[in-house]
């Protein structure tokens, strides 16, 4: 098995706090990118 690094994070455009995505679970958003 390989390792996995996290090299830096990523916002969607839209997904402010308690914006249009709130609603959206966390790995929905992440199939995104």
């Amino acid at each position: 098995m390989k390792n996995v690094v996290v090299i830096s994070g990523v916002r969607t455009p839209v997904g402010r706090y308690m914006g249009a995505l709130k609603e959206m679970a966390a790995y929905d958003l992440g199939a995104l990118v």
